[in-house]
């Protein structure tokens, strides 16, 4: 059959006029070809075009992997993060070990007495290492081997350390044997002058001490002795001591009635030459009221005992350790401690940053 002719049924005909409506509609919907035309067009309405279904296809896939690229990253952001907290947290070490001095001295007292409130705060164990002060002390915090460190000023490396705090000051004690005819510090030259032991801050501070007067220390004997030694050994005539008053064994020498206290005549000249250095009275009778030691006042030189750590300490230790010095109340039992808000008049060099917070 030609194209755009239709076949005209036998029941058509019979009808006339090709059977009506009723039988064009009947031969349309039994003819194969009306038939195959109509279920193209009903398929492509339902489906749409091929290529409208190859595209939606396409943007649904990109969609996908372009959400899992974000989880992706996501992921990535997180476990670094992670790694970096993990890497750079602050934690307490598993003790609390703190460099101090000699046994019988005030910086093993002060560690005793700050050890308490420490391992309460921190939940630690707090370890004194004995010393014989601080050169050894500055060597032990150096090497890892303590994790805090008392000091004196002129021990302080501000490459190496950071201040937690200024303690409390410790003066230079010019201490001579009654009618041993010393008057001055010229006069010490050649006599038997105990400068301390060897690795002692003590010892370090009066030999630059006896530099600033012109007095080469090496010109004094046994200068290796500890100045405790005065009270059993006749031979030693003097001895310079740097500590703080409530030191026992320089309230026990000073107690006594056999030893004097001489005046610094150039302390205010020796101060404006050394940063570490500043004037100081011992005020009349500090040591005995009866007899009164010393008599009247008297003008010496002062440093200031520091409390430090390694500049990469943790902050958590350094304000765990400001706050069991300055709220537990130690300041009852050492009343020299220099008040918190005095603290920056003190300090030679940098604080460590958490102690500039707290301060």
């Amino acid at each position: 059959m030609a194209a755009g002719t239709c076949k005209i049924s036998p029941r058509r005909a019979q009808h006339g006029h090709y059977g009506g409506l009723w039988g064009l509609r009947e031969e349309l919907r039994v003819s194969p070809e009306f038939r195959g035309h109509a279920s193209a067009k009903q398929k492509e309405q339902r489906q749409g075009p091929m290529p409208a279904k190859k595209s939606h296809s396409v943007d649904v896939a990109w969609t996908r992997v372009w959400q899992r690229c974000m989880v992706l990253a996501a992921i990535a952001v997180l476990v670094g993060c992670l790694a970096a907290w993990f890497a750079t947290r602050q934690t307490l070490p598993k003790r609390i070990r703190i460099a101090t001095g000699k046994e019988t001295g005030l910086y093993h007292e002060f560690g005793k007495a700050l050890a308490l409130p420490l391992a309460s705060r921190t939940g630690r164990a707090v370890e004194l290492q004995a010393t014989e002060g601080s050169k050894s002390n500055s060597e032990l915090l150096e090497g890892g081997e303590v994790d805090l460190a008392l000091v004196q000023a002129g021990f302080l490396d501000p490459h190496k350390f950071s201040i937690v705090a200024p303690l409390y000051p410790e003066a230079l004690y010019l201490i001579v044997r009654k009618e041993r005819g010393i008057k001055s510090i010229g006069d010490l030259v050649e006599r038997n002058v105990a400068l301390g032991p060897e690795g002692s801050g003590m010892r370090a501070g009066a030999q630059r001490f006896l530099r600033h007067c012109g007095v080469d220390p090496d010109k004094l004997k046994q200068n290796e002795r500890y100045f405790l030694d005065l009270e059993e050994d006749p031979s030693l005539d003097a001895a310079i001591v740097i500590a703080g008053f409530l030191n026992p064994d320089l309230q026990q020498l000073l107690g006594s009635d056999q030893f004097e206290l001489l005046p610094i005549e150039d302390a205010p000249a020796i101060a404006a030459k050394d940063p570490h250095l500043q004037e100081f009275t011992i005020e009349r009778g500090l040591f005995s009221e009866r007899p009164r030691v010393p008599a009247e006042k008297v003008t010496t030189l002062a440093t200031t005992a520091m409390l430090v750590v390694r500049k990469e300490t943790p902050d958590l230790l350094v304000d765990a350790t400001l706050r069991s010095i300055y709220e537990e109340g130690l300041g009852l039992d050492f009343p020299m401690l220099i008040p918190r808000k005095q603290a920056d008049q003190w300090i030679p060099i940098p604080l460590h940053p958490a102690a500039y917070d707290y301060f």
